[in-house]
């Protein structure tokens, strides 16, 4: 009884052993990958000014009116001004080349002209994608199509 069960355990830490050294081992491609990825996320947690609405330049009466977000990668969270009013949000979805998200939360200011206001929260509902180029952040929606363009900004 004493040498089965002796047995049984050798064995059971063996297994062990043999899950635990397998969980640590990774490829060197998938090591790459994961490098690269938390690189391009990083690159993306920062402050950005939006340059475009649907492909056209915006047309401000004051510099304080530009919408700007922060996206917040380990958080999972954007903030920003739309224009009029701060917003919150969380970030639902994020990969190397895909970002959504969730709903979004505004104070509720009344502002002579909502146009812009409305057309930026209405554009974050649909973005999807996003690909960067230097200092720009560009978000696509569903189809791939350039909707919002940003500067980034300290």
């Amino acid at each position: 009884m004493k040498n089965s069960t002796l047995v049984g355990l050798s064995l059971l830490v063996a297994a062990y052993v043999s899950l635990m050294a397998g969980c640590a081992m990774s490829t060197p491609d998938s090591a790459d990958v994961n490098a690269a990825g938390n690189q391009s996320l990083m690159q993306l947690h920062d402050i950005w000014v939006l340059e475009t609405l649907d492909r056209e330049a915006l047309e401000l009466v004051s510099e304080r009116q530009r919408p700007r977000m922060e996206l917040n990668h380990r958080e999972m969270t954007m903030s920003g001004f739309d224009g009029c009013n701060n917003l919150r949000g969380a970030i639902r979805h994020l990969d190397a080349e895909a970002i959504e998200f969730g709903p979004i939360i505004a104070t509720r200011k009344a502002c002579p002209d909502m146009t812009l206001s409305d057309r930026f929260q209405l554009n974050l509902t649909q973005v999807r994608g996003y690909t960067r180029q230097n200092l720009k952040l560009y978000l696509l929606d569903q189809n791939g199509n350039e909707i919002l363009s940003f500067q980034k900004t300290d």
